[in-house]
């Protein structure tokens, strides 16, 4: 009883030590702000050679970007510079200052107006020499406020604090609190309860932010589709089977809101770190190091952090994969009546959440064609194909839909589900892993799959297989349907189940050991990485559609128009949550007070659709004023140069919202 008490009072220490460590020090003082820094530049005016300053935002790379654009006139053709600040001595071979480095950006293949190098160059120039003169000597770019951000919020706060040093000696103490719960009784629970409160800690602050792209409030119409809409039509015209659309109906109960369609997915994410203890104890029958290592990994990972945080299935279907594979490895052990139910229902729910499902599920049924005496195991997973057939007709369905958007992206490289390789996908996955656990945990987990696959480790070769499959489906379907690198966060913890197998050695010395090194690769690859997470947190800079909106609402023209028909979607949301109703996909055309339009759909854009688009402006003008918003990430250069003699009323770093005055029909 003492050791148990010991060890409890142990685990606690740990986590009271880790904790302190992140407690945040008083908020200084604001430094100036990036705007301050460009003076005696601002925005709305001219840097040179006409181009225009647009409200600076944070970019990927832990940099400021600031637009300069240039309408076509006097001073020349249409263009678009992007200038980069980064801390000084990140870039190479770029302006620097005493603080920072400035380059611009070479605009991607397929990039509308892209300015001349000469253009960029004089640009970057003109900015940089004016931060100079500002640069007084300054901290890291991540600490210098945007006039228009808020300030963070606590959670961003503490998480800053992990970085270098501080971030190693946390990552260490949790995992040497979850290592000392799991050697007391109830451990694997108590590890359990752990987890679970560590990821609701990170996924839950600030569920409030602004939506930035459409697929968000597309599946939040979904989800207020009734009961039997969802099942036979709507949830299949969003391109998913309609499981998760279940439960975001049944949030929706709560109202409709960011925080109300993000919480399904935040539950789903926060259960993964206990999930992969139940699934290691399912197929091993204990619970090691290795597992509560794994466990953690998924828990503070970044990009899994970033998938619970959407209107997504990404991490109900994460949690679905872990049951499958589980329950498979649990039934080929020992056949059960109750393991086998539960092999058709994983397999059955997984085919009704995701369309990547069918590749797990063959991956699975590879495997039992290689354990022969298996054939009640191929029942249970030929009765969960059975409850998932229907949805199995979605795969054809929106694969058969997808040609056409493909067609689009190779004519279009530059839009948002973008052109990719079967390499190149892959190459991105790749990227996508280093990005979530750091190369020392993936070598673990290539070393356990290796190990595991040499001795024909049942469990281990059905991990591997699945998370293969998965990724092979992503890599496979990319040249012919809308799939991203990201959508292998769905198999990102099954791929940690396979160093969770790994037992601790027997020998008192080398399990010590052992556990030691699990500890420092979680401490200095996985850990530290949440100290650049802070951005989960705040407001997106494309997160424009709230203020867009709020003008909007308040301005007497009834007509707006978007450019593509994903902005008319995101805008419909915004006024609907101003005057106070719920959306659904019937009333995304109109509100009370206003009627939406789109020029373009994206998804079917041919040769004729600028012209179209073009004449859509044109009579929707000669019925009356008008607003419209453009945005950056999708420029059509007829439609920019119609809308160019317009009124600026608001911009945001990548859109602006015009007023149109009224105008004949031309013919």
């Amino acid at each position: 009883m003492r050791s148990e008490l010991a060890r409890l009072v142990a685990a606690i220490a740990l986590l009271a030590g880790g904790g302190l460590l992140l407690v945040p020090a008083a908020a200084p003082a604001p430094p100036r702000s990036w705007e301050e820094l460009i003076a005696p530049y601002a925005v709305g005016q001219e840097v040179t050679r006409g181009y225009v300053l647009s409200p600076p935002r944070r970019g990927a790379a832990h940099d400021v970007v600031f637009v300069a654009r240039r309408a076509a006139g006097p001073s020349g053709p249409a263009g678009r510079v992007e200038v980069h600040i980064v801390d000084r001595g990140q870039w190479s071979g770029v302006l620097e200052t005493r603080s920072f480095g400035i380059a611009w950006e070479v605009p991607p293949p397929g990039a509308t107006m892209p300015a001349s190098p000469e253009d960029s160059s004089a640009v970057t120039q003109a900015l940089a020499a004016a931060v100079a003169d500002n640069d007084t000597g300054f901290a890291a770019v991540d600490d210098i406020p945007l006039a228009a951000e808020p300030p963070p919020p606590l959670v961003s706060r503490v998480l800053d604090r992990l970085a270098g040093w501080r971030g190693a000696l946390v990552g260490a103490a949790l995992a040497l609190a979850l290592l000392t719960l799991l050697s007391a009784r109830h451990g694997v629970a108590a590890a359990g309860l752990v987890l679970l409160a560590l990821g609701l800690a990170l996924r839950a602050p600030s569920l409030d932010l602004p939506f930035v792209r459409d697929q968000d409030v597309q599946r939040m119409f979904t989800g207020h589709s009734s009961l039997s809409d969802i099942a036979t039509g709507v949830g299949l015209e969003d391109r998913h089977p309609p499981l998760y659309f279940f439960l975001l109906h049944a949030a929706q109960q709560l109202g409709q809101s960011e925080a109300v369609g993000r919480l399904p997915a935040v539950c789903a994410g926060a259960l993964l770190g206990p999930a992969i203890l139940l699934a290691t104890r399912a197929m091993r029958r204990r619970v090691g190091a290795a597992a509560a290592i794994a466990a953690l990994a998924v828990t503070v990972s970044p990009p899994l952090i970033a998938a619970s945080r959407e209107v997504s299935e990404l991490p109900l279907f994460a949690v679905l994969v872990l049951g499958a594979a589980a329950s498979l490895v649990a039934a080929l052990a020992a056949p059960t009546a109750g393991r086998l139910a539960a092999v058709a229902v994983f397999h059955g729910l997984a085919l009704w959440t995701y369309y990547l499902a069918p590749f797990l599920v063959a991956a699975h049924a590879a495997v039992l064609v290689a354990a022969r005496p298996a054939r009640r195991v191929a029942a249970g997973l030929a009765a969960g194909v059975l409850l998932g057939a229907p949805a199995l007709l979605l795969g054809a369905a929106t694969l058969w839909r997808d040609w056409g958007a493909r067609d689009v992206a190779r004519a279009f490289p530059g839009l948002a589900w973008g052109q990719h390789t079967t390499l190149q996908m892959l190459g991105d996955i790749g990227r996508l892993a280093v990005e979530a656990f750091g190369w020392p945990f993936l070598l673990l987990v290539g070393g356990a799959a290796v190990a595991g696959i040499a001795r024909r480790d049942r469990a281990v070769v059905t991990g591997v297989a699945g998370t293969l499959a998965v990724v092979a489906g992503i890599a496979a379907l990319s040249p012919i349907a809308r799939v991203q690198a990201y959508y292998a966060t769905a198999v990102l913890p099954l791929a940690c189940v396979v160093l969770a197998l790994v037992g601790d050695p027997a020998a008192v010395r080398w399990r010590r050991a052992w556990q030691l090194a699990l500890v420092a690769v979680i401490a200095l690859s996985s850990a530290p990485r949440l100290g650049g997470a802070r951005s989960l947190y705040l407001p997106d800079a494309d997160a424009f559609m709230p203020r867009f909106a709020q003008l909007i609402a308040a301005r007497p023209e009834r007509r707006v128009v978007t450019v593509a028909h994903y902005d008319k979607t995101l805008l419909a949301y915004y006024l609907a949550r101003l005057e106070g109703r719920s959306i659904a996909w019937r009333s995304v055309d109109a509100s009370p007070s206003k009627r939406l339009d789109a020029l373009v759909l994206v998804h079917a854009l041919d040769a004729d659709s600028e012209s179209a688009a073009v004449a859509r402006l044109d009579a929707l003008r000669a019925e009356g004023p008008l607003l419209v918003i453009e945005r950056d990430a999708f420029l059509l250069p007829r439609v920019a140069a119609a809308l160019s003699g317009c009124e600026r009323l608001q911009e945001a770093p990548t859109a602006r919202l015009v007023r149109c005055p009224a105008r004949p029909a031309t013919h």
